[in-house]
């Protein structure tokens, strides 16, 4: 099989689009990942990225951000890879692609062949280079860089354009061989999908034009906004015209996001009514990763969960193996498989959410900025998405409790107390955070408002100056969190009080005139809350990820 450059078009091929990240993320299955995971925000390893690429800039012959995409011919298929490489150096010698990583591990922990992904990455990046401009020889830097220490470790491997073409089709054959049993899949879905017919022998009142309004919506790349009585029938009156679009092809994959476990139900029954007809469809109900657990102990670390451990290197062929067996893949069938392979059943289950057409899950995993699908909404390539919400009433009070974050002094105060002998530099930070509480409880005054019995004061204004002592608390914490640790009677209070002060922060980070700090409590009850009025901005931004 040879792997060619694309100039003439074929229309009888199959055409797709990938980026480097996605590749390799399907491709290369990496169990160092699992201890590698950084927690700090987004923005920080962008931050860590441009501090690199303007110290290599200012030495000169370096570019940095340098979007690389190539199409290819391969397997009957044409595919357009695309990505943008960290840098490039151009010296006299030779051509270095660089590829950055922010890194959560110590520097001294880092060896050359830590990662095959990361490698994977830089290689990918170095064949596009080789082909579009001709390069029989390319060289990859990659860098570790720790960004509170300002530290960067950096290892060099140089490889042939032959070598890394072979490279690239280890990684590109197991996705095309995917991406064409999906196609085959959903051949045999659409065929499924024109045959059924809507399930009863009448439409209830008002159920015709709920489902018309549906699929038009659908159509037009519309919202649609539904109030009606109880007892229309609203789940199959969405569902079945979503369910016929998705065959149509006027959308790629659908969401059923409820509020409660009882209408999931009501969802997943519908969806049985159709398969008796002969519906065959993918659908995955997923269940909050505290629920499914098989662990004892709640520690999702390889070295705490045996069901985590060696999972990516695991993974694919058991997806595989129930992608064969089964079309419907609620609770029960995940944990049954979890237990049967001894792998973690909610990491199985977002695996498997790849590969299904409808989704029925909580609003949390669609909308919750600590939760939500990554792989489905941060990413977005070309995928289309149908969001069906359920009860959508509840969602505004939903959304503003997710969008919303506090602190409290009298958890803090007992976290330190607790911590102090065995974590000196994460109690340190915990102190420079309570006295910027203390600070602002003292500039916020009395509290003259009172409400329920409980007296508050509230302002416009962002906490600014609490951004510091959080980030000197994150940067302290997460080594200990991401890492190896004894079980202490503080370590999930620990853990859970981390992942509080990070969304803390990030909440800080979007605060806007939809906000408003809540103030309530005195000393060692004080207590300071971000308080999201509209979430309508957040929730439209996660919206127009989708169709």
């Amino acid at each position: 099989e040879t792997l060619s450059n694309q100039s003439e078009p074929f229309n009888e091929s199959l055409r797709l689009k990938t980026s480097v990240r996605n590749l390799v993320a399907f491709s290369v299955k990496d169990d160092a990942l699992w201890s590698f995971t950084s927690y700090r925000l987004a923005n920080e390893g962008s931050l860590a990225h441009s501090q690199l690429h303007a110290i290599n800039r200012a030495k000169g012959n370096y570019v940095s951000e340098v979007h690389l995409s190539h199409s290819f011919e391969i397997m009957g298929c044409i595919l357009e890879l695309s990505g943008r490489a960290d840098g490039i150096w151009r010296l006299n010698d030779k051509v270095i692609i660089h590829e950055i990583k922010t890194s959560a591990t110590p520097l001294s922990e880092i060896h050359e062949n830590f990662s095959e992904a990361h490698w994977a990455q830089g290689k990918c990046y170095a064949y596009l280079l080789s082909v579009t401009e001709d390069i029989s020889e390319v060289t990859v830097r990659l860098t570790y860089y720790d960004r509170e220490k300002n530290e960067e470790k950096s290892f060099d491997k140089t490889f042939k354009r032959d070598r890394l073409q072979r490279f690239i089709k280890t990684l590109i054959h197991p996705y095309i061989a995917w991406v064409r049993s999906q196609e085959k899949w959903k051949a045999t879905r659409n065929i499924s999908i024109e045959n059924i017919i809507f399930p009863y022998p009448s439409y209830r009142k008002g159920q015709k034009l709920l489902a018309y309004n549906t699929y038009k919506c659908i159509e037009d790349g519309k919202r649609l906004f539904v109030q009606a009585p109880t007892g229309i029938g609203k789940t199959m009156g969405v569902l079945y015209p979503s369910i016929k679009a998705l065959g149509e092809g006027k959308v790629d994959r659908l969401f059923y996001a409820t509020a409660k476990t009882t209408t999931r139900g009501i969802a997943e029954t519908a969806y049985n009514i159709l398969a008796e007809q002969g519906l065959r469809l993918k659908v995955l109900t997923l269940t909050a990763k505290e629920k499914i657990c098989l662990n004892d102990e709640k520690n999702c670390t390889p070295d705490k969960c045996p069901f985590i451990l060696g999972y990516m290197s695991r993974s694919r062929k058991i997806v595989k193996d129930l992608l064969k067996k089964h079309d419907f893949f609620p609770r029960e069938v995940i944990t049954q498989a979890g237990l049967r392979h001894g792998i973690c059943p909610f990491e199985l289950s977002l695996d498997l959410a790849l590969s299904c057409d409808l989704i029925i899950c909580d609003y949390n995993y669609i909308f919750d900025p600590r939760v939500y699908l990554r792989r489905f909404f941060e990413q977005k390539e070309r995928e289309n998405y149908h969001i069906m919400i359920d009860e959508a009433h509840n969602l505004f009070d939903r959304a503003r409790g997710m969008y919303s974050a506090e602190l409290n002094v009298r958890l803090l105060l007992d976290i330190s107390k607790e911590i102090k002998k065995d974590l000196p530099v994460i109690n340190k930070a915990l102190i420079k955070l309570r006295k910027e509480l203390s600070v602002l409880e003292k500039q916020a005054g009395e509290l003259v408002s009172e409400a329920g019995g409980v007296k508050y004061n509230t302002g416009h204004n962002a906490p600014e100056s609490l951004k510091a002592p959080l980030g000197e608390f994150i940067t302290a914490a997460e080594s200990w969190v991401s890492g190896e640790r004894d079980e202490e009677p503080y370590t999930d209070k620990l853990v859970n009080l981390f992942f509080d002060i990070l969304h803390f922060k990030n909440i800080l980070e979007i605060y806007s005139a939809n906000y408003r700090t809540l103030i309530t409590g005195k000393k060692t009850g004080f207590s300071l809350k971000l308080v999201c009025l509209d979430p309508g901005s957040m929730l439209d931004r996660r919206m127009s990820a989708a169709k």
